[in-house]
């Protein structure tokens, strides 16, 4: 299978040259124009998708160094930043609702479909991470929709993926199933390893959702294989999570806490806050059926810090119903 381990910087660049940011500033700034700042901030994205933090760091501390204004001198009044890069920047930061309205706003000022399609798939992504997952739903749906029109099969089956996330988020599992199975035929089709990993880890949760945990435990580690395999880390971390609920289910409560300690570790690597609290959680969970309650106590609390903190509304009142569960039990 041919690996396609740089398509998010190739999309990136696609949007980039849409945007037009490749203006000069003024001669005084001639070496320093927006694309360059636009561009090495997301190379530095695409770095910490990958893995490469240092790396990330580097070049995205790099790029803050230039201005990012559309239009005049660093210095002049009126400077306005792109909301779009807003969004992503707050996105890699975790600021989840910073990242909402960046995207919303850059819906307003974007007119042309590919722009379009990567706001909505930015804001299905962000809706879904704050626990929205109907407004999710329907951003993806617009993000297909654009997709279809423009006749981009990559844009096709990750949109088709978040619909599928969204949708299993709500219940909706045969529907879900649709979505992933349409979805990885298209990923196979243009040989894209990276969305056809993400495809097989969700549907590796709908099959555990339906009760079918053999075939979604096969699912998910050939996931992680191939999240292995190109260094998607962030694949990675979600694929050992899902292995660790499978395995819980099936009654393995040792290989449920080594799987979920695994992808806690990586989550706090990476930096991937939801992650880490969806982790410490699971964690929580194990440890609460193994009867170490005042364990399962911490880990809900920790938990339930970094859902409150970054704005996941329904991932902090689960814990919150963690924790009564166990003060419950503790009497």
């Amino acid at each position: 299978m041919k690996k396609r381990i740089l398509s998010p910087f190739k999309r990136h660049l696609e949007i980039l040259d849409r945007f037009k940011l490749s203006r000069k500033i003024t001669k005084r700034y001639l070496l320093v124009s927006v694309s360059v700042a636009v561009f090495l901030f997301l190379v530095g994205f695409g770095y910490n998708w990958y893995g490469n933090y240092k790396t990330s760091k580097e070049i995205k501390e790099l790029a803050d160094r230039f201005s990012l204004y559309e239009d005049g001198l660093p210095e002049a009044p009126s400077e306005v930043r792109d909301p779009y890069l807003e969004g992503l920047k707050a996105l890699d930061e975790w600021r989840l609702e910073d990242a909402r309205d960046s995207f919303l706003e850059a819906l307003k000022q974007t007119k042309d479909y590919l722009q379009l399609g990567a706001i909505h798939q930015a804001l299905g992504r962000v809706y879904g991470d704050l626990a929205g997952f109907k407004e999710s739903r329907n951003h993806y749906q617009k993000a297909l929709d654009l997709a279809e029109y423009a006749d981009d099969s990559e844009g096709r089956t990750w949109a088709l993926n978040g619909l599928g996330l969204a949708e299993c988020n709500l219940g909706n599992y045969e529907k879900a199933l649709v979505y992933h199975s349409e979805g990885l035929k298209i990923a196979e089709a243009i040989e894209n390893d990276e969305v056809r990993g993400a495809h097989l880890g969700n549907i590796g949760s709908v099959l555990s959702h339906k009760g079918d945990l053999a075939g979604a435990e096969k699912a998910h580690r050939e996931a992680l294989e191939i999240h292995a395999e190109i260094g998607n880390k962030y694949g990675e971390a979600a694929d050992l999570g899902n292995i660790g609920l499978v395995l819980r289910q099936k009654g393995d409560l040792d290989g449920a806490e080594e799987a979920h300690g695994e992808a806690l570790e990586i989550d706090r690597e990476i930096g991937d806050r939801l992650g880490e609290a969806q982790q410490l959680g699971n964690v929580g969970l194990v440890l609460m059926e193994k009867g170490d309650l005042d364990g399962a106590l911490e880990h809900f609390n920790k938990a339930k810090d970094i859902h409150k903190a970054i704005g996941n509304r329904l991932g902090e009142a689960r814990q919150l119903g963690n924790v009564g569960i166990v003060l419950a039990e503790k009497g």
